[in-house]
């Protein structure tokens, strides 16, 4: 029996969907283009739930299916922290890939203070912001004071989140680690608050505390 999905991915056989296998065609061609002198690159612009990722995934499938001796298709991966990721080439053949895809950078974010706690309290409003987007409910971002008695602040807190947040030794275990999970060859630190101050100085904690 089918039912409504709207977060995550989309499978037809379970929920309800409209195929959109014109937008999947069109895509394939303007990626595909001519397989003889090379393709093409496009950006999706479009809020947050409404497909972009499905698409990509049908998109690969295709070119996949139909181009598999022809091409390899690569997951870029920023938003799960893991650089790049490619399915092994078929027994007996060995993957090569070009030197420009040899070096990995991983987007992180980071967020560090003084302390745990001062960590957890500047966070708060980047973690109800990313609630309320998940949940439809879009809000401003609000400063810390107001974050901390927000009635969804708990809820917020539970969602699972690939931040890296506290005290600077404790960020920098963690993004040493991310290093060695993914041989990362460049770590690009971006950080979310409220404040400008507090953004900076999150910033200038983590390098001096990361050397």
């Amino acid at each position: 029996m089918r039912r409504f999905h709207s977060y995550g991915p989309v499978d037809c056989e379970e929920h309800f969907c409209i195929p959109r296998q014109a937008l999947v065609d069109r895509c394939v061609v303007q990626l595909v283009g001519n397989p003889e002198k090379g393709g093409h690159y496009f950006t999706i612009w479009a809020p947050r739930q409404t497909g972009k990722t499905w698409l990509m995934r049908q998109v690969k499938q295709e070119i996949a299916r139909h181009f598999g001796d022809q091409f390899t298709v690569f997951n870029f991966s920023f938003g799960s922290l893991r650089g790049i990721t490619y399915a092994p080439p078929p027994a007996g053949e060995s993957l090569v890939l070009p030197d420009e895809l040899r070096r990995a950078i991983v987007t992180a974010a980071v967020l560090t203070a003084a302390t745990e706690e001062e960590a957890a309290w500047f966070v708060a409003p980047a973690q109800l912001t990313t609630l309320a987007i998940r949940t439809g409910r879009r809000i401003p971002l609000l400063p810390p004071e107001s974050a901390a008695v927000h009635p969804d602040l708990a809820m917020a807190r539970q969602m699972p989140s690939n931040r890296i947040v506290g005290a600077p030794d404790s960020v920098v275990a963690h993004l040493d680690a991310l290093v060695s999970e993914t041989t990362a060859n460049e770590i690009m630190v971006f950080t979310f608050t409220h404040g400008i101050d507090e953004r900076i100085r999150s910033l200038e904690l983590l390098a001096q505390a990361w050397q």
